[in-house]
C-alpha cells in the first residue's frame, strides 16, 4: 500500500509497516521510523514524493569532523546529510521522542522528515533551518552552543572560513596561542574573533519573544538531557532589509521580527544537531578535557549541556528591541568591535 509518498510493505504476520521503500531522487531507498517521520511531514505540509527532489549523487562533504556528506533541493527548503554510524543509530533509538518533541507547539527542534538507507550508507532528510531563496543575503548567521564552540557563520553576505588548530593538523597547529603577531593568519584571527563576538552576542528582540525563546529552549534541551544527547546548536539566522520591504514567509520556520524606525530584523531560530550521544568516548574527552578546556567547556554531560545552554539562550535574547527602542539589536555589531581573546 502508499502513504505518503512511500511505499510500505509488511512483513508476514505483521499487522503494521516493518519497513517500507521511499524514492528518493530516482532510487528506491529502504526507511526507517517511518511512522513517526510521517507525522513530522504532515504537520509541517511536506508534500508527497518531496524526496524525489533530493540528489544522492550532488552531496559534498560538508566540512565538519565527521566528514559526512550534506546536500540540498533545487529550491533549499529541504536538506539531506549522511549520518555517520553512531548517528544512525541513536536516531533511530531516539526517533518516537524526538518526533513527538517536534510536534509540540513550544519547541525549536529543527524538523526532521525522513531517515533512509542506500547502498549501505544512512542518510536524514529534514527541513533547512533558514530559508534559502536566490539572493538571499544574511546579515548574520551564528552557530550558538552556550559554550566556547559558539561561532559566527557568515557576516553580512561573506561566509567566515573556519581556520582551526587541531593537534593532529600538523600544517596548522603553529597558529598557536593566539596572542603572539605572527601565530596566526588573517583568516585565524577573524575566525577567532567571530567565535569571541558569538559567545557574548546578545539579541534585542523585546521581552515576549525573549521569554518565549527562554522557554522553549529549556523545554527542549531538558528532553534532549533526559535521552543522553549532547553537542546540539542553536542556529540564529539575522536578515537585514528596509522597513518597506516584505518580510519572507515562515514556512514551518521559527521566525520573529523586530521593526526599527530605520530597518527591520527578522529572525530565524532553530535547533539542530542533537543526535550525539554520551558515550564512554565523549565521558574520556571530558575527562581529559576537563582541567584545561576554556569554560564554559564543550564536551560535558547532557545535564550539564542542557543547562548551559538554556542558560545561554535566556541570557542572550533580551527584552530591548521594537519601535522607539535606540540600542544596538545585535550586540556586538561585528566581530572586529569584538573584545580580543583573552591570554
Amino acid at each position: 500500500m502508499r502513504q505518503d509518498g512511500v511505499l510500505t510493505a509488511l512483513a508476514e504476520g505483521e499487522s503494521s509497516p516493518a519497513c517500507a521503500i521511499v524514492n528518493v531522487g530516482g532510487e528506491m531507498c529502504w526507511t526507517h521510523s517511518d511512522e513517526h517521520f510521517a507525522r513530522v511531514r504532515a504537520a509541517h505540509g511536506v508534500p508527497d514524493g518531496f524526496a524525489r527532489g533530493l540528489d544522492l549523487r550532488a552531496l559534498r562533504p560538508s566540512g565538519g569532523k565527521g566528514g559526512q556528506r550534506i546536500g540540498h533541493s533545487a529550491d533549499g527548503r529541504y536538506l539531506v546529510k549522511e549520518l555517520s554510524a553512531g548517528d544512525h543509530a541513536s536516531l533511530r533509538f531516539h526517533a518516537a521522542a524526538l518526533c513527538a518533541r517536534m510536534l509540540a507547539p513550544d519547541s525549536l527542534l529543527s524538523p526532521l522528515l525522513l531517515h533512509f538507507e542506500r547502498a549501505g550508507r544512512r542518510y536524514l532528510a529534514m527541513l533547512n533551518a533558514l530559508p534559502a531563496a536566490p539572493g538571499l543575503r544574511w546579515h548574520r548567521r551564528y552557530d550558538l552552543k552556550g559554550n566556547r564552540d559558539d561561532k559566527l557563520v557568515e557576516e553580512d553576505g561573506e561566509r567566515i572560513a573556519e581556520a582551526h588548530k587541531r593537534w593532529w593538523h600538523w600544517h596548522t597547529c603553529w597558529y598557536g596561542c593566539d596572542m603572539l603577531p605572527g601565530c596566526a593568519t588573517a583568516a585565524r584571527v577573524r575566525y577567532v574573533r567571530g567565535k569571541e563576538a558569538a559567545f557574548r552576542v546578545r539579541f534585542a528582540v523585546g521581552i515576549a519573544a525573549a521569554r518565549r525563546i527562554a522557554a522553549m529552549t529549556a523545554a527542549d534541551s531538558a528532553l534532549l538531557a533526559a535521552r543522553g544527547l549532547i553537542d546540539y546548536s542553536l542556529v540564529v539566522g539575522i536578515l537585514l532589509l528596509s522597513p518597506l520591504s516584505p518580510v519572507p514567509d515562515v514556512d514551518g520556520r521559527r521566525q520573529l521580527v523586530v521593526r526599527r524606525a530605520d530597518a527591520t530584523y527578522v529572525f530565524y531560530v532553530s535547533i539542530i544537531d542533537f543526535l550525539q550521544r554520551w558515550t564512554w568516548c565523549t565521558r574520556l574527552a571530558w575527562l581529559l578535557k576537563l582541567p584545561c578546556a576554556p569554560k564554559p567547556q564543550a564536551t560535558v554531560p547532557p545535564g550539564q549541556y542542557a543547562r548551559q545552554f538554556a542558560r545561554s539562550a535566556a541570557l542572550r535574547f533580551t527584552a530591548g528591541g521594537g519601535d522607539g527602542d535606540g540600542g544596538p539589536v545585535i550586540d556586538p555589531p561585528s566581530p572586529a568591535l569584538a573584545p580580543k581573546p583573552r591570554p
